[in-house]
């Protein structure tokens, strides 16, 4: 019986939507909408509006008379608050409607009355629309209130949080609809990537929260100010600047991971300013800052709200921990402090002491940045001892010099490949570049083998295994392609070549011959075999300081400047500017290389190369995410 009653309530729910989805908007002779069936002059819904739009697979239709908006079903009846509605649309972010409720639309731009601007991504529900007195909410397509249409501002849904704003202050709900952080905060962050943001529940006090309102860190605590460590070198705390911003492109659009330091001054409080930072970072630990002057400590917690190094451990400055250990100062001296027995070793204070690894921790003279080696725990050393330390470094690898050769190590001090090189390359792909005497190249690998000997004018490593390099004859010198196993794949005797490896890890050649005005492109066939395919392209290579990394710059025979990745033209040549190009370059990497028509290209170029000159605020507003400007 019970499955017979659910049967024909499913039947009945299908026949209305279908009936819903066969009703189309229709006008009359004096323009007014109503609805009516598919195909059929005659009207269901008599004309009563300006403006009707279909209704979605719910039931649901918006429309609007004169500049009200309201939705209604397929009876035509009113849902929700009938024509009261100044505005309706799609929410950024979410599968709702953002909706405005009363309110006047209003040429001039709005003042927004709170005390603090909030550091979230942006009020892109209400900022984006001048409506004067407005109560913002979110609608689902169904005709249900996600948030009631209360509140003076509302953010977008990215991340599955949005911020509203009642009065002067801030709060967060989640995408269900649900007030997870309560509208009482003087400011608010945007949630971090591992899921926590800050609160200011009174001002001056922080919180931290995660994105289901639970407290991890108090302001009871007193913290003024929290950071995260960084993930890379020493392992010092995140600090971020919007200098470091503005000249990381890459990071413009990532206001979930990023945002600038923010200094708020407080109406009473003289001279009295807060910055508040909050870096991507993948260390599972919070740094934060307590008392003023000499009076000043640090505190470190974990994700929990739990305090790894408290209050009366009295340690004033700390690197990132690493294997529950960290470098810290305590009463003056540096020294190892151990997260679980909160014992602290003084070490010798002359040396800095990077992040440990399987046990063992790297140190330098940090005076004469010379005597490299390794220590334990107790900072006892346990290695040979190395001159300086290269660039690059890697997991379980070192570059290290040694009376001027350069060789690699391992996280245990052994060696790796001995020290007889010149210079030692960050490797690609497991893969480094090494230079030996007589200015000879060669390619070893992290695990300390020899891939392509030492013997060539010049080796480049393509990425993949694959090496590009040049032999020199007693006539003219000579151009191929190894892989990893030292064997050629384009033989050592082409006049000019040059290659990269796209996005799926294919390898791309190009060849030149000598007399000829354009490069020819070299196929490979499974079994190995070559063929030629002619191109336009009178140059491919790269752009001065400029690194190639999935594709190839080329010019046309009008010497302007496009870029390929594979057998694609990302954007074709649009331009003879290097600048612009260039410009164009850092777009492409902001935006996933997606494609560029030629219209898309020039207007790009000249706008991009435009700001590097100009760069006022107004210029980034018009080009970034405006989220990441309207706190």
């Amino acid at each position: 019986m019970k499955r017979t009653i659910l049967s024909l309530l499913l039947v009945v729910a299908y026949g209305l939507v279908s009936y819903a989805q066969s009703l189309v908007p229709m006008h009359n002779s004096k323009g007014q909408f109503g609805y009516g069936e598919k195909g059929n002059k005659k009207f269901t819904i008599k004309p009563q509006w300006d403006e009707a739009r279909p209704f979605n697979e719910y039931g649901i239709a918006i429309v609007r008379k004169g500049v009200k908006w309201g939705f209604i079903d397929r009876r035509g009846k009113a849902v929700g608050k009938s024509m009261g509605y100044s505005l309706i649309t799609d929410h950024e972010g979410t599968d709702y409607w953002l909706v405005a409720l009363g309110g006047k639309f209003t040429d001039k731009p709005i003042k927004h009355n709170a005390a603090f601007p909030p550091l979230v991504q942006g009020f892109r529900g209400s900022k984006n629309y001048n409506i004067k007195g407005a109560k913002w909410g979110l609608m689902a397509k169904d005709g249900r209130y996600i948030v009631e249409p209360k509140y003076n501002a509302i953010s977008s849904g990215r991340d599955g949080m949005i911020v509203v704003r009642k009065g002067q202050f801030y709060g967060y709900v989640n995408n269900m609809g649900k007030e997870v952080v309560p509208v009482k905060q003087w400011l608010l962050s945007p949630f971090n990537n591992l899921g926590y943001a800050y609160t200011m529940p009174k001002a001056g006090k922080m919180e931290i929260v995660d994105k289901t309102g639970r407290v991890i860190i108090s302001a009871k605590e007193k913290v003024g100010l929290f950071t995260t460590f960084k993930n890379s070198g020493i392992g010092t705390p995140e600090f971020l600047n919007a200098d470091s911003l503005l000249s990381n492109k890459a990071l413009w659009n990532d206001s979930i991971h990023i945002m600038p330091v923010v200094a708020m001054y407080f109406a009473g409080v003289a001279n009295k300013y807060y910055g508040f930072t909050w870096n991507n970072t993948s260390i599972p630990y919070i740094h934060a800052t307590k008392g003023k002057g000499k009076k000043a400590r640090v505190v470190v917690y974990d994700l929990q709200g739990n305090q790894l190094i408290p209050d009366d451990a009295n340690v004033t400055s700390v690197y990132a921990p690493s294997e529950n250990v960290c470098f810290a100062q305590k009463d003056g001296k540096w020294g190892f402090y151990d997260l679980n027995t909160h014992q602290f070793t003084v070490l010798d204070q002359n040396r800095t002491y990077y992040p440990f690894h399987e046990g063992l921790s790297l140190s330098f003279n940090d005076k004469e940045d010379n005597n490299y080696y390794f220590v334990d725990r107790q900072g006892n050393k346990v290695s040979d001892t190395w001159d300086d330390m290269g660039s690059f470094n890697g997991e379980g690898y070192y570059s290290m010099e040694k009376n001027g050769k350069w060789g690699l190590i391992d996280s245990k001090g052994c060696e790796l490949l001995p020290f007889v090189y010149e210079m030692i390359y960050k490797p690609i792909d497991g893969y480094m570049e090494v230079d030996q005497e007589k200015g000879k190249q060669g390619i070893c690998d992290v695990k300390g083998n020899v891939i392509v000997p030492a013997k060539y004018n010049y080796v480049w490593n393509i990425g993949k295994g694959f090496f590009l390099v040049e032999d020199s004859t007693a006539t003219y010198d000579r151009w191929g392609i190894l892989n990893s196993k030292n064997e050629a794949v384009i033989p050592v005797k082409c006049d000019t070549l040059t290659a990269h490896i796209d996005n799926a890890g294919k390898l791309h050649v190009f060849k030149k011959d000598k007399g000829a005005s354009c490069y020819t492109k070299v196929k490979i066939s499974t079994s190995g075999n070559l063929s030629y395919e002619p191109t336009p392209y009178t140059w491919i290579g790269d752009l001065k300081n400029r690194s190639v990394e999935v594709g190839q710059f080329f010019t046309d025979k009008s010497d302007r400047f496009g870029y390929m990745i594979g057998d694609e033209e990302v954007f074709p040549a649009v331009t003879s500017k290097e600048a612009e190009t260039a410009a164009l370059m850092d777009y492409l990497k902001e935006n996933g290389f997606r494609k560029l028509n030629a219209t898309e290209a020039r207007v790009i170029a000249k706008r991009a190369y435009s700001l590097l000159f100009k760069f006022t605020e107004k210029d980034i507003k018009n080009t970034l995410d405006n989220d990441l400007w309207d706190f």
